[in-house]
């Protein structure tokens, strides 16, 4: 345990660092789901609500799909390349829908 105005941990084993520093920002949440992936039986409802959300902050539609790909990665196991591409398309015509 290092000691400092906020605690710091580091798993030498891993090499996993973790901070406490207060609560954290939506934003800080997003990138941790990015990289938490799901098991399956949940890997659908996940990277659909994480679609919504990564277009939620208006990035560039190619960031939301590598973004998608790479959080799909994380999936246990990750899901095939047709159905994320369905996922992203499906959340894509729902947010058009939304400006019609």
């Amino acid at each position: 345990m290092i000691s400092n105005h906020h605690s710091q941990q580091i798993n030498a084993q891993n090499g996993a660092y973790q901070r406490s520093i207060g609560h954290k920002k939506w934003t800080g949440s997003l990138l941790d789901k990015l990289v938490e992936g799901a098991p399956e039986g949940q890997r659908n409802d996940f990277l659909t609500r994480l679609c919504g959300q990564l277009l939620y902050t208006k990035a560039d539609d190619r960031t939301v799909w590598e973004l998608l790909n790479f959080a799909n990665n994380h999936n246990q196991p990750p899901l095939g390349q047709q159905e994320v591409r369905k996922i992203m398309t499906s959340i894509l015509k729902r947010e058009l829908s939304k400006y019609e």
